[in-house]
């Protein structure tokens, strides 16, 4: 190979290295910002701030729609409640239908799963900040404690 053949190659390397780190780094902030947004709606008081955020209202706007976002936070979270405890009586179920099928092995490896999915969503879904209007930072609204911790048969 002539030096012409390896700068051309190098270069070709070097563009593809720097194609490939963009893609992965894009993907860790596109999915970083996802999770945060994600751990914000949790928050009661998220979909407030997120509503906010987009129209920018005027003050006495904000406390109007404060007050009518607070009517229907509780539906929201009360919706969200029944619908976890529904995948966990499902998953219960697919548990319990499961270890008549599985070997003591497989049974051995589908928990160590369960319980390294339950790490890791631990890990991705930190609490939520408690933050006011326009990002500065308000204590947090005793109105709404923070989410009880999933109760022992959660599978996720």
């Amino acid at each position: 190979m002539n030096v012409r053949t390896k700068s051309g190659l190098i270069i070709v390397l070097t563009l593809c290295i720097g194609f490939a780190l963009g893609m992965l780094t894009d993907r860790s902030l596109v999915r970083s910002q996802f999770q945060k947004r994600l751990s914000n709606m949790r928050n009661p008081r998220g979909l407030s701030h997120m509503i906010e955020r987009i129209i920018n209202p005027s003050d006495e706007q904000s406390e109007k729609i404060n007050g009518i976002i607070d009517r229907y936070t509780k539906q929201i979270h009360d919706i969200n409640e029944q619908s976890r405890q529904k995948v966990i009586t499902v998953m219960d179920s697919l548990d319990t239908a499961l270890d008549s099928v599985l070997t003591d092995e497989q049974k051995q490896q589908f928990d160590e799963h369960i319980k390294r999915m339950k790490e890791m969503r631990s890990n991705r879904f930190p609490p939520p900040p408690h933050e006011g209007r326009r990002g500065h930072r308000n204590p947090p609204d005793d109105d709404f404690p923070p989410p009880p911790p999933p109760p022992p048969g959660d599978p996720f």
